[in-house]
């Protein structure tokens, strides 16, 4: 054979001859890659995954919503903005529906464009005004069909009867509905969205947009929530801040000017029927004092005329008075009369006769023409009165029509100068809390790949050392003769450098070959229960594999490289002669008598034999314990989440629901709370803010006593209950922490004016869920500004889902309540929230454990390879197999309990560091390990000693004590 080929093919023999040892080194570069590899692959995969889907389907980058809605100048506003690469404005209606005994709130929007694009999954898109398309889980959870028809109960529709025509699923919204439906808060029906839907933009009478979609150049480019991502977004959204107020302005000038508008028209109408009223009016009064006057003139004729009439009777009276004399003195003269005298006196008689009855005829003539004259004036009299109370009803009504009139137009205007300030909310992807929650699940994880892989790699290098340590140990005669025959130092270390090479790159490239898709998809499959992502996405990062090559490489190959150099300083002759044992020394408990002398002999050599083999010893120790403090660490991150929802809505908060409200009085909110299941109202200001970059709530109450209703404010360091100070706060610990401040400090905090607050710091208490700052109303008003509650936090009796669920609806009946919460629902988010990473949390523990078992199984089969002769000379004095299990294996379970011990203490600090690092922003993980998650460490490091025991039986049986005990020489 070539001497240039020798060193090659004996390491081939080599690698047959030591083929477990080669495994064993491989196994462990295989769990490290494995374990860095895959915990590193996953988080950038879940990335992609959800990049991908969301640029597929051209989900925004931006929305933007008003308080007044938002127009199409606002689009065109938008449109000029560099860096702006989509905008598209969106119809929305909140619409409460029934189905049999259910009710449920329907979200309908108008079909998209070009952003937000749906998936179709069955059926067709709609093409006429009365169609529509739902979400899949509408249809399976209330009975409906593609075919049937639903009823949108609101005028802003102009067809409210819709036939579903297909089923569709929108990016917009990608939570597991089994977990829970994030369709986002209404004011109407129980508080909740419960399903999306989409119809044409023509079936919308809505003059102005819901809301205003926009994406970003060069942001499909990115991935999403990355840093170039970020700084995309956060660079348009500052130009869309520079040009908010003006289009706040505008929007709402065209709201004033537009209502403006409206009342001058109705006003100048109004004008115009009054002053045609009026001008009517005074044309009757004219009439009526015309008609006056003439009655008055009628009035004063028939007034002379009654006078003349009386004077024509007087000296018709008279004059008849006159003739009835003449005639009474002609009948008494007419025998004294001559003919003649009596004949003229009778002429006379008759002439004044005749003249009477003359003047009677013309007196009876003119008195009819007065009673008909007077008949025609009290005729006229009657219709004058009759128009003049006509005329004074008419003259009454236009009085109560002008004042009503004023008024209606004195209160629009009043109404106009009271029309509020549309304020513009710009939102990114990250104020959606299912992509939240979906970032921050990826960043633990991230954190994560950092910390476990380390441990993984650290036992990988304890393990190679001694694995490497023995085999060149056996070799050391092979090394002697190949030093004496000439090769050189860097020729025998290949041969070294190449096993551990070959077992290191095989390992690594399984490793990363089942990391790089088992751990992602994995984990991904587990997220499922939150999150409906298709498509999942495998990114190769190159740089991460190859580090993780380079790491494991080191690792092993470097221990290598140390141990054989160990042995290479040495003389051919040295290494061609066996190595001493070592030499048995007394152990410090031998001076011990009073124990010593009451050990055993069995007993006594274990002892001894522990402190021979002190490297051995060592590294076993460490390996187990760096295990069981890998399996310590995921128990204690379980521990760490899995109460967070029950410290905060059942010890922090003391409230069973919170309620938004519109400005309630306090008369409004006896009335509106007057069920008999509430059985405390506690009325407060929320308000969002931030400090230094971090979102925070600002919750406000009268007094103390208030707050004391809704929170336990316990101390973080003396865990006692404190109570708010006069023109100070109290903040929560993570805030506390994350902002580096402590009692004393003044915290200055930026509300959404963009206005800025200093307040001390008289109090940190603890918090679990989000970052709040308390204050009472006296502290608020400080800086001038004015306590109003738009919040009320109430507590129940013991009720059902049924009576809670009516409870919320009574509520949402009220215009004055906008949204319903129980901290039942509320709990439920944050456990849906922790409920995959503590799954993850079970794979670590996975790993961690065959991580034990290999070591342990590696360890084991090294102290029997290294101790043949030792066995098989104990076999040759007659020991029974059960003794010599007992010799090996109770130095096992020894250094597996010290190993135990002293992994469970680091354990206890690793855990407090790995909790630290994975700790989402708006959760404090709780640093308690609970005695249980103890219990199971040591247990399954106990069973794997167990198992492990049960193989090394069988190994020491199979020892052949003749082959062992030949001479080396």
């Amino acid at each position: 054979m070539k001497r240039k080929n020798y060193i090659k093919v004996n390491s081939i023999r080599t690698i047959k001859k030591a083929l477990p040892r080669f495994f064993s080194l491989m196994i462990m570069s295989m769990l490290g890659v494995f374990t860095f590899s895959g915990l590193q692959a996953t988080a950038p995969d879940m990335l992609k995954t959800l990049d991908c889907y969301l640029d597929e389907f051209n989900t925004y980058d931006i929305k933007l919503i008003s308080t007044m809605g938002l127009e199409e100048e606002d689009i065109n506003a938008i449109q000029t903005i560099e860096g702006i690469e989509t905008v598209e404005g969106s119809y929305s209606k909140d619409v409460l529906m029934k189905k049999g005994d259910n009710e449920f709130v329907v979200n309908v929007s108008s079909m998209p464009k070009d952003l937000n694009k749906i998936e179709l999954l069955e059926g067709c898109l709609p093409e006429q005004e009365n169609e529509i398309v739902v979400e899949e889980n509408m249809i399976t959870k209330n009975d409906l069909k593609i075919g049937d028809t639903i009823t949108l109960d609101d005028e802003i529709f102009h067809n409210q009867d819709m036939k579903i025509v297909g089923t569709v699923k929108s990016s917009l919204y990608f939570n597991n509905t089994t977990v829970g439906q994030d369709r986002g808060n209404t004011s109407i029906g129980a508080g909740k969205i419960n399903y999306y839907t989409y119809t044409l933009s023509t079936n919308f009478d809505q003059e102005y947009y819901s809301a205003i979609y926009l994406t970003v150049d060069n942001a499909k480019e990115t991935i999403t929530s990355s840093e170039e991502y970020i700084s995309l977004i956060e660079a348009v959204t500052a130009k869309l801040e520079d040009i908010k107020e003006e289009r706040e302005d505008a929007r709402y000038n065209n709201i004033y000017n537009e209502a403006n508008d409206e009342i001058t028209e109705k006003e100048n109408k109004l004008k115009k029927e009054l002053s045609d009223a009026k001008k009517k009016l005074d044309e009757a009064k004219k009439e009526l004092d015309s008609g006056k006057k003439k009655l008055d003139t009628a009035a004063s004729g028939l007034k002379t005329f009654k006078k003349q009439l009386d004077s024509a009777k007087t000296q018709l009276d008279e004059a008849n008075k006159q003739l009835t004399a003449s005639k009474a003195q002609l009948d008494s003269l007419k025998n004294l009369m001559s003919k003649e005298e009596y004949n003229y006196a009778v002429t006379q008689y008759n002439q004044g006769l005749a003249e009477y009855k003359s003047n009677l005829a013309k007196y009876q003539t003119n008195f009819a023409k007065y009673n008909a004259s007077n008949k025609e004036y009290q005729t006229n009299l009657k219709n004058y009165n009759t128009n003049l109370a006509k005329y004074e009803d008419a003259l009454n009504e236009y009085n109560q029509n002008k004042k009503e009139a004023e008024e209606k137009i004195s209160d629009a205007k009043k109404k106009l100068q009271d029309i509020e300030h549309p304020t513009w909310y710009i939102y990114n992807r990250t104020d959606y809390s299912t992509y939240s929650d979906y970032i921050d699940d990826t960043n633990s994880i991230t954190n994560l790949s950092k910390l476990f892989p380390t441990v993984f790699f650290a036992v990988a290098i304890l393990v190679s050392l001694i694995s490497m340590n023995r085999m060149v140990e056996e070799d050391r005669l092979e090394i002697g003769t190949l030093k004496s025959l000439g090769f050189s130092n860097n020729k025998i270390m290949s041969k070294y450098l190449l096993f551990s090479f070959l077992a290191t790159i095989t390992g690594s490239i399984i490793g990363s070959l089942l990391g790089l898709t088992l751990i992602p998809l994995l984990i991904f499959s587990i997220y499922g229960i939150l999150f409906t992502i298709p498509n999942f996405q495998f990114t190769l990062n190159l740089n991460m594999t190859l580090l993780s090559f380079i790491i494991v490489t080191i690792c092993v190959c470097g221990t290598t490289v140390i141990t054989v150099y160990k042995v290479l300083k040495e003389k051919p002759s040295e290494l061609m002669r066996p190595k001493a044992p070592k030499n048995g020394k007394r152990v410090i408990l031998e001076k011990i008598k009073i124990i010593w002398n009451h050990i055993n002999f069995s007993k006594k050599v274990t002892i001894r034999n522990l402190f021979r083999y002190k490297k051995r010893v060592i590294v076993t120790v460490v390996g187990i314990a760096g295990c069981t403090a890998l399996m310590l660490c995921g128990f204690g991150i379980r521990d760490a989440i899995v109460d967070i929802a029950d410290m905060q809505y059942n010890q922090t908060y003391k409230f069973d629901a919170s309620v938004y409200t519109n400005n309630l009085n306090e008369d409004k909110m006896k009335e509106i709370f007057s069920n008999e299941y509430i059985t405390q109202v506690t009325p407060l200001q929320a308000i969002s803010a931030e400090v230094k970059d971090i979102d925070v709530s600002l919750f406000i109450t009268k007094d103390s006593k208030e707050l004391s209703n809704i929170v336990n404010l316990i101390d973080r360091e003396s865990r006692e209950i404190i109570e708010p100070v006069a023109n100070k706060v109290i903040i929560t610990d993570k805030l506390a922490d994350l902002a580096n401040l402590n009692v004393g400090d003044t915290i200055e905090v930026i509300d959404v004016n963009n206005n800025t607050y200093q307040y001390e710091i008289s109090g940190i208490v603890k918090n679990y869920l989000g970052h709040f700052i308390y204050m009472t109303e006296e502290t608020y008003e400080k800086f001038g500004k004015e306590y109003k509650s738009n919040m009320v936090y109430i507590n129940t009796k013991e009720i059902t889902a049924e009576e809670t669920q009516n409870i919320s609806e009574e509520l949402l009946k009220n215009d004055e309540i906008i949204n319903v919460s129980f901290k039942t629902s509320l709990m439920a988010s944050a456990d849906n929230m922790l409920k995959s990473l503590n799954k993850v949390v079970a794979i670590l523990i996975l790993l961690a454990a065959m991580l034990a078992f290999v070591v342990l199984y590696n360890l084991s089969n090294i102290n029997i390879a290294e101790r043949k002769r030792e066995i098989s000379t104990l076999k040759v004095l007659g020991f029974y197999d059960k003794e010599v299990d007992n010799y090996i294996t109770k130095e096992t379970v020894i250094l597996t309990i010290i190993g135990i011990t002293i992994g469970l203490v680091a354990g206890f600090y690793l855990t407090k560091i790995v909790i630290s690092t994975v700790e989402i922003e708006k959760a404090r993980f709780i640093y308690d390990i609970k005695p249980l998650s103890y219990l199971f460490a040591t247990a399954l490091s106990g069973i794997f000693t167990f198992i492990v025991n049960i193989i090394t039986h069988f190994q020491l049986k199979k020892i052949d004590m003749i082959e062992s005990l030949k001479s080396v020489e």
